[in-house]
């Protein structure tokens, strides 16, 4: 997924000094919490996280125990504090110069910016041939014409256009900088350009656009919505089509849970914990990741505040863009579904139409 920009959250500073090229050393926590196993759930275990880091897991609140040289450290789900006590055993990590970033005055920043150089090793079990076989499908079958050339807008770092750029003359938008390095380092021969998803103006029309793995979510309200929509028929020549994989809905979406994933590979252990919330009629993911690499250890979190919007707003919404909309309840990925829209002439879309159900293709 590929956003606006966010509010990124970093650990606080030690005692309001920035903790510049601190280490930290990670000590094993003998005692455990059976409410560990209730709080964590998804891919993997917290447990198997923290063996992966070479520390064992308290669970609860009491998060994962650690010390820069004279104090010990606490990471918790949306904090850090400061527990004093002797030095124990060395499990280095770089979380203290993390730290000194956030206080060193940067600016607004993506969610993606931190996690952009490991993205795809976050994603390493999503099969985006698959995906792109699916869409590449659809696009061929809606289209009113033989599609040639296509837009992905939230791109990411490229994962489905190195599939659909093998069949179309493709075109990338996203508003991570980072993101986007590495999808021109992977496809020197896809135009990429920074902007965000609610307006940009590339001065061109294509015959296909793709906004997928719920990148939709990003925009927050329903007029940021129909903003968005516009912006994507802007972009399509008349028959051309849409294909858009929305988040979750408000009926949809688990507030109060707290999944871990853990991926281990070469490059090292990758460990991801994030807390789901609704707040305000949106959903608030704040996702923290532990990354070890070269014998060290990199924490940092991200706080993702995406949209929740019912089927019935996103019709209207595709309606009201110029754009005739059908739902496929069978989507990309379990549970969201898929919305493949045509843009129809001007005359045509001021009398909309109700899409027609389907079970899905």
């Amino acid at each position: 997924m590929n956003a606006p920009t966010q509010q990124t959250r970093s650990s606080p500073t030690y005692q309001g000094r920035p903790q510049r090229r601190s280490i930290l050393r990670f000590r094993p926590i003998a005692r455990t919490d059976s409410r560990a196993a209730a709080s964590t759930r998804g891919i993997g275990s917290a447990a198997d996280g923290a063996a992966a880091f070479g520390f064992t897991w308290a669970g609860g609140d009491r998060g994962i125990v650690a010390e820069p040289h004279h104090a010990l450290l606490s990471i918790k789900l949306g904090a850090a504090r400061i527990l004093r006590g002797p030095h124990r055993r060395k499990y280095p990590c770089r979380l203290g110069a993390a730290m000194a970033r956030s206080a060193g005055g940067r600016g607004p920043r993506t969610p993606y910016s931190d996690v952009a150089s490991v993205y795809d090793r976050v994603y390493a079990w999503k099969d985006y041939g698959h995906e792109a076989d699916r869409v590449r499908s659809l696009i061929r079958r809606y289209c009113a014409r033989p599609p040639r050339t296509l837009l992905d807008v939230a791109c990411g770092t490229g994962s489905h256009l190195v599939h659909l750029s093998r069949s179309f003359d493709s075109t990338g938008v996203d508003l991570s900088e980072e993101m986007l390095a590495v999808a021109r380092k992977r496809l020197p021969q896809v135009r990429f350009h920074r902007a965000p998803m609610q307006e940009f103006r590339l001065g061109e029309t294509f015959d296909a656009l793709t906004c997928l793995f719920s990148a939709i979510g990003y925009v927050r309200s329903e007029a940021e919505l129909r903003r968005t929509l516009r912006t994507f028929s802007r972009h399509l020549r008349e028959g051309g089509v849409a294909i858009v994989e929305p988040w979750l809905t408000p009926g949809t979406f688990r507030s109060g849970e707290v999944r871990v994933s853990v991926q281990r590979s070469r490059a090292g252990p990758l460990v991801r914990m994030n807390s789901a919330e609704m707040r305000g009629g949106r959903s608030i993911l704040t996702m923290h990741y532990l990354v070890g690499e070269g014998g060290v250890v990199r924490h940092w979190s991200e706080v993702h505040n995406m949209g929740l919007f019912s089927r019935a707003t996103m019709e209207a919404a595709f309606r009201a863009a110029g754009l005739r909309a059908r739902y496929l309840r069978r989507g990309l990925m379990p549970g969201r579904g898929l919305y493949v829209a045509r843009k129809v002439a001007a005359e045509s879309s001021t009398r909309p139409r109700r899409p027609r159900a389907t079970r899905g293709r």
